[in-house]
């Protein structure tokens, strides 16, 4: 059905009700319709005015161009509708027959097309707007970065939709690509909206906004023992990268609000979404990172160890894991040390990767030597071993430190708490964090801290 047909009244009580369609990707595209619309007025707010008479025929056919946007955006509420059906019937598949993982990775990734396609119109929409604001009526400049708000917003739903579907693949290969794609449309055409959304818009007010918000919110991977993980007799959230954010978040005379993920990749990808201020979970500050983030001082260092099944006598070194199979997300740095040792990845968690260890499924695992060492003494009855710890390059001693990320543009905000780090690595606070949750043993070893 195509509910855009409904007012709007009645389309916003379908989609609060418990009926499957429309959902979070039509109600996207619906919003991505309205912001083009609010770009659209301004162009009728300038056509006919002599003020902008040298500007017109550009004006005219850029709302030529967004009427189209407009319809499209619309066909999507219902599209999207549809492109779930097969994944909804995938579902209901038994488990024991043969073709389902087939049918269930076709349909996941026909899924994904409509939100993908959403976000495509969504960054045509913004040039649009990028266009009306510089060109279009003074008068109606508010409506033009109104418009450029909403449809971001639209932009980062839809991404959502997908991002959450790429993580159930079995080919991690196209989940990445996919993924890459929509952190790309994510990252450019966010930044329009920015340029666009007020007069006021390269300042950046990033420390100010958490400040007025009074709250920190945090992006983190849960059941990463003692990182971050669930106390298991109270069920709070707990662990080094947990205090160390509360402490941040405390000196910055704001409450801690944690968002946390399953995995690793939603974690970044949420950052860039906007959907917390700050990722602190470990992140070290390769030059990648730097280059697409705002990163804070280093305030701990977490070595990696290569994980193995206790029976294996054939990998001893990182060096053996050329040709073998690593369970790593490909995009961690856990991952990539694996690559480029010749391995190739398999996305798992801690407890997942472990498993499969313990299986015989995959030939090995790279994680920081706390979270594994944490592990094996809670699972003694999972068959793993330690098989070589990681020593990075002089010049790559950034592999085995941690620090928080931010937004590229929320550079006020990560100096204030790079400030804050130095005054927790002064005071002990973090040498102090460190022997709670690793030994005083490790805590001595960090140069960080001397």
């Amino acid at each position: 059905m195509d509910y855009t047909t409904k007012s709007c009244r009645e389309f916003v009580t379908v989609l609060a009700s418990n009926e499957p369609a429309p959902g979070g990707g039509g109600a996207a595209a619906l919003v991505a319709a309205l912001g083009t619309a609010l770009g659209n007025m301004v162009g009728s707010l300038t056509v006919g005015k002599k003020k902008y008479a040298d500007v017109e025929a550009e004006i005219l056919a850029l709302k030529g161009k967004c009427d189209l946007l407009q319809n499209e955006l619309l066909d999507q509420v219902p599209a999207d509708a549809e492109g779930f059906v097969p994944l909804a019937k995938a579902y209901g598949i038994p488990k024991d027959d043969p073709n389902r993982a087939a049918v269930l990775e076709d349909a996941t990734v026909t899924a994904c097309k409509v939100p993908m396609h959403i976000m495509e119109l969504c960054c045509e929409s913004m040039d649009a707007i990028a266009v009306f604001a510089a060109k279009g009526s003074r008068l109606a400049v508010s409506d033009a970065g109104c418009g450029a708000v909403i449809v971001k917003a639209a932009l980062q739903a839809a991404s959502l939709n997908v991002f959450i579907n790429t993580k159930t693949l079995q080919n991690r290969e196209k989940a990445e690509e996919m993924n890459a794609y929509c952190l790309k449309m994510l990252d450019t055409c966010g930044k329009k909206a920015d340029d666009n959304n007020n007069g006021d818009n390269n300042t950046d007010n990033s420390l100010q906004r958490v400040l007025d918000a009074g709250k920190l919110t945090i992006g983190a991977e849960g059941n990463w023992i003692p990182y971050v993980y669930n106390d298991e007799g109270t069920g709070d959230l707990t662990g080094f990268e947990v205090e160390v954010a509360k402490e941040i978040a405390k000196r910055l005379g704001v409450t801690a609000e944690f968002n946390i993920s399953d995995g690793w990749d939603p974690v970044m990808a949420g950052l860039d979404a906007a959907r917390y201020d700050v990722v602190i979970c470990g992140v070290n500050p390769k030059p990648e990172r730097q280059e697409k983030y705002a990163v804070s001082a280093s305030y701990a260092e977490n070595p990696f160890c290569l994980v193995v099944n206790g029976d294996n006598e054939e990998i001893k070194s990182f060096e053996d894991l050329d040709g073998k199979v690593c369970a790593n997300s490909p995009s961690s740095t856990a991952g990539q040390i694996a690559q480029s040792y010749g391995a190739t990845t398999a996305d798992a968690d801690l407890t997942g990767a472990m498993d499969m260890l313990n299986t015989k499924r995959v030939d090995g695992h790279i994680n920081n030597v706390a979270a594994v060492d944490e592990y094996m003494k809670s699972r003694p009855d999972v068959n793993v071993k330690i098989a070589a710890i990681y020593e990075p390059a002089a010049d790559q001693k950034y592999m085995v430190e941690s620090a928080a990320m931010f937004r590229k543009d929320d550079q006020a905000l990560c100096d204030k708490v790079s400030e804050i780090i130095g005054e927790m690595i002064k005071d002990k606070t973090l040498y102090n964090l460190t022997v709670k949750y690793f030994g005083q043993t490790v805590a001595d070893s960090v140069s960080l801290y001397k």
